[in-house]
């Protein structure tokens, strides 16, 4: 009777390939048409979204653009406040070795600093370093050996594992439209000169099998001039709630979800309200969410195995799969006070504060792990200067993270994603104002392991069977890295007759040196 594998099917989605890369993108900002020319730059930052990946051999091209956000000081006699909003396209390419074409890949990247030079009044030109960081995806069913029937007397080596079996990913885009209205008290809108988009508090809850609900908010600040006699800059801020459910076939309560989301090219227009006045920010914004899940298993399979008084050929393959040991989450609080003001100029008072952080190094260590990084604020403030009515300070604050993790050790891969809870200023003097802030840190440590997988095997008759029908005993010396397991397969015996002849402990440690009496069958 020929050996049979009894196998089981198991879903993942092994990273192929994970790197970063760096690249500077040059751009040329042309003023439109029915805006003033430029005198001096206030504020130039912008995101960078992803539109697409490619994966070829051995590479990665990611697509995408930048939304540059540019406030300036106009040429005109009252030195106006003026915004532009544009785009700009780029696309860069990064090492992925083992990656080819039918594979799936997702990227993220992040502006890291941008510097500019006005030309003249209608041209900026501006050169963005850009980081990308991409994945490379396989997604592959491992048949993995859990018995081996066929005959009697085989012997099977046991081991499990911990693994992700992938359950699915699934995309979708909707649109958020909102009708924002200007709060009571604050002037009707002349212009608007930037719009900014954050997510928050987004959740996942699965409500039925096969189902995941995403809820959490879109925050919107607008910066705008008033229509009132100071034709001043004014501020203001709405919160748009969000649900959507998504089918994920597979999806149960048992199943772990990664969610990721973004915003798309959005539009704000200005809109009047019963009174004819404008008062209303019609806003559409598209949001892209994508939903990835996974169920925590542990795997029992078979390393290996034998025949006592046979021959058995086992062909195995090294498989090389990444789970997921730890996922945790911690929080820093930040207080610093930052000096804003120039020497000789006062704060009249501050507009907005956008702040991004950073992480500059993650380091894993025995139970621990470590993030350094830094909190970039951008501060966006009025002072009593005639010359410079409007001005932006941009701060670094550095913060530092030690968290406990037990079982992690340095071998093992973080992946870390920082995110502002919230945060909050006051004002210390005409100088300095006190930035308060609170980080979310999310964390999850994958490792990877190599499990060698049975593919075929195959029983044969032993050779010397014919010469030696009867089983011998020899006295065996136990060496250095010996197991039951090894000494029995070594002289075709079995675990079970070594223990019984040696009186053993079936959980005793066999320590180099050491005599066994060991029937030997071939």
């Amino acid at each position: 009777m020929s050996l049979e594998l009894i196998k089981e099917e198991i879903k993942v989605n092994r990273v192929i390939a994970d790197n970063t890369t760096q690249t500077i993108i040059q751009s040329d900002i042309i003023v439109p048409d029915t805006k003033p020319d430029v005198s001096r730059i206030c504020l130039i930052d912008g995101e960078a979204k992803v539109k697409s990946t490619e994966t070829l051999q051995d590479k990665m091209v990611i697509n995408g653009y930048i939304n540059y956000k540019i406030l300036y000081t106009s040429d005109d006699e009252n030195q106006s406040i003026k915004g532009i909003n544009t785009y700009s396209d780029f696309n860069c390419t990064l090492d992925a070795p083992g990656a080819r074409q039918d594979l799936k890949s997702t990227a993220v990247c992040d502006i890291e600093h941008i510097e500019y030079d006005i030309l003249n009044g209608r041209k900026i030109s501006v050169k963005t370093i850009l980081s990308a960081k991409g994945k490379v995806f396989s997604e592959e069913v491992l048949d993995v050996v859990n018995d081996i029937e066929g005959s009697d007397n085989v012997q099977i080596l046991r081991n499990s594992i911990s693994l992700n079996s992938y359950i699915g990913t699934t995309e979708t885009e909707f649109s958020l439209q909102e009708n924002l209205e200007i709060p009571a008290g604050k002037p009707s809108i002349t212009e608007v000169l930037r719009n900014d988009v954050k997510f928050s508090g987004v959740e996942y809850n699965i409500v039925d099998n096969d189902k995941v609900e995403v809820t959490g908010n879109l925050n919107i600040s607008t910066l705008y001039v008033g229509d009132d006699e100071r034709h001043g800059m004014e501020l203001m801020e709405h919160e748009i709630p969000f649900k959507q459910t998504i089918e994920l076939y597979g999806v149960n309560e048992d199943a772990i979800c990664n969610i990721s989301y973004s915003t798309d090219v959005c539009q704000f227009t200005v809109s009047e309200d019963s009174d004819g006045e404008a008062r209303v920010l019609a806003s559409e914004i598209p949001v892209n969410l994508s939903v990835s899940a996974y169920a925590k298993r542990a795997v029992s399979y078979v390393e290996d195995a034998y025949i006592p008084g046979s021959r058995v050929q086992i062909d195995k393959k090294e498989f090389d799969i990444e789970s997921v040991v730890s996922e945790n989450s911690s929080k820093i609080n930040i207080k610093e006070v930052l000096n804003v003001a120039a020497e000789g100029v006062e704060i009249s008072e501050i507009f907005n504060i956008m702040c991004k952080p950073v992480l500059i190094e993650c380091r894993v260590y025995e139970n621990k792990l470590t993030c350094e990084g830094i909190l970039a604020a951008d501060i966006l403030y009025m002072t009593n200067s005639a010359e410079q009515p409007l001005s932006c300070s941009k701060q670094e604050i550095p913060f530092k993270s030690s968290i406990d993790i037990p079982g992690i050790n340095p071998e093992m891969n973080p992946e870390v994603q920082t995110y502002i809870e919230h945060y909050n200023y006051s004002m210390v003097s005409p100088y300095e104002l006190e930035l308060r802030a609170v980080l979310d840190i999310d964390i999850k440590i994958n490792e990877r392991n190599s499990i060698p997988l049975i593919t075929e095997v195959s029983e044969s008759p032993a050779e010397d069977m014919r010469n030696s029908p009867s089983p011998s005993i020899i006295l065996y010396f136990v060496q250095p890295g010996d197991t039951l397991w090894k000494v029995a397969k070594k002289y075709s015996s079995t675990i079970e007759d070594i223990i019984s002849i040696n009186n053993l402990n079936e959980n005793e440690e066999l320590y180099p040196g050491r005599q066994l009496i060991v029937k030997k069958k071939i």
